[in-house]
This record gives C-alpha cells, structure tokens and sequence, in this order.
C-alpha cells in the first residue's frame, strides 16, 4: 500500500507532501527521487502541467496525477 502525506485541507500533494506517491510523481518528472515534495519538485510539476496543457499552480491533484500514470 502506497502512503504519503497529503495536504489535508485538499487532499492533493503539495510543498510539504511526503512519501512514495511523492516519489513516483518525481520519478515521471526526470528529477531526484527523495519523496520530499520541495520547491524543486514544485517547479517541476509546474513545468509538467505547462507541457500537459493543465493548470500550472505546482499542485499534483487528479487532473496532474492523472497524465503522470
């Protein structure tokens, strides 16, 4: 079973998000996978929506988690 912190006043993974959905996301963004959802990470999935023509807000929701699987 796959566990990770989620921001829970959202439910969706954002700066401060921990674990191995964190992990899998920085996987699919090509960077280092430490499970620590940084600012680095942030600017990545910013980039990953731009490309996905998603919103590009750095928030990895369904819509984001969607196009990564």
């Amino acid at each position: 079973l796959l566990k990770a912190k989620l921001n829970k006043t959202t439910g969706k993974y954002v700066v401060g998000s921990t674990g191995e959905i964190v992990r899998f996301v920085q996987m699919r963004l090509g960077i280092a996978e430490d499970g620590l959802y940084g600012a680095g990470t942030r600017t990545a999935v910013i980039a990953w929506q731009k490309e996905h023509n998603l919103t590009e807000d750095g928030i990895v929701g369904p819509a984001t988690l969607m196009t990564m699987v």
